[in-house]
């Protein structure tokens, strides 16, 4: 099998956490970038399953040192690949076409105009919009709902357990009170969760959209923040905000949805969970 090779300037194509971009040109680099913190954010969330898989080794061997020999080898591989991923989100945020390619390549488009043009169709798109998960909506969720389900029933295992025989309330441990009360934190938590999508996916269907401009832009640790500023509701409001997306700098539009009923309900497309299908520009 041939080499891949970027499409812009015919250059072999690197990968980052599976995502093809090219070194020379930058082609897919923003994909890519946003590929590795997605892949990021999501190591502490695995975190959960190594948490269970010691509960589980607690339940059969009623030693809690093999929880905490797995919780340690669990956070060392955990610290391991979160710092290999950070070099690797600081290498593509730093590479940029080298002079000689960027002469070879044609013109390009600019990503304000880019912006600009969504921010439009976002506009005159009829309601209820059409709208889907983003990829990193899928594996927050997949990862969140899934680990945190299996969580939840390795919890409620053991604390079902604990009344399999009468009039054992009053005789139960602590360590199986706080079992009771971690399975309710965690029920707690997948419902909000599911909640929120809720909410975001009807904030982003049928809400109003305004159009603001973003006023800086900074990055923190790998993470890319953002500063805008939009009117709305006839007030003028100034918000910061993460932009998973790494896609938005200072003077592009950045679309923003809100609920004219409660302006405290404003989510900038950046941040959400969920993105509307739009048509392609003409």
């Amino acid at each position: 099998m041939g080499d891949v090779v970027c499409p812009r300037c015919q250059a072999e194509v690197a990968h980052a956490a599976g995502q093809a971009y090219c070194p020379k040109c930058g082609w897919n680099r923003h994909v890519a970038i946003h590929q590795v913190d997605s892949l990021r954010r999501l190591l502490p969330v695995l975190l959960l399953p190594v948490v269970a898989f010691g509960m589980l080794l607690v339940s059969r061997q009623e030693s809690w040192l093999w929880f905490l020999f797995v919780i340690v080898v669990g956070g060392l591989l955990w610290f391991l690949a979160s710092v290999s991923l950070g070099r690797t989100l600081v290498r593509l945020q730093n590479a940029r076409p080298t002079g000689a390619v960027a002469t070879r390549l044609g013109p390009v488009a600019d990503p304000l105009e880019e912006e600009e043009a969504r921010a439009k169709l976002l506009l005159d798109a009829p309601r209820p919009r059409p709208v889907r998960l983003t990829s990193t909506g899928r594996f927050y969720l997949i990862a969140l709902a899934g680990v945190g389900a299996l969580f939840e029933l390795l919890l409620l295992r053991r604390v079902l357990g604990s009344f399999s025989e009468p009039g054992t309330l009053s005789a139960l441990p602590v360590i199986h009170w706080l079992e009771i009360v971690l399975a309710g934190v965690v029920l707690g938590v997948l419902v909000a969760l599911l909640l929120g999508l809720v909410r975001q996916k009807r904030l982003l269907s049928l809400g109003e959209v305004a159009v603001g401009r973003v006023t800086g832009q900074w990055r923190v640790r790998g993470n890319s923040w953002i500063r805008y500023q939009v009117e709305m509701g006839g007030s003028t409001v100034e918000k910061s905000v993460a932009d998973p997306t790494h896609r938005f700098h200072s003077g592009m539009a950045l679309p923003v949805f809100y609920d004219p009923g409660d302006l405290s309900r404003q989510l900038a497309c950046c941040a959400a969970f969920y993105q509307v299908v739009l048509p392609p520009a003409r």
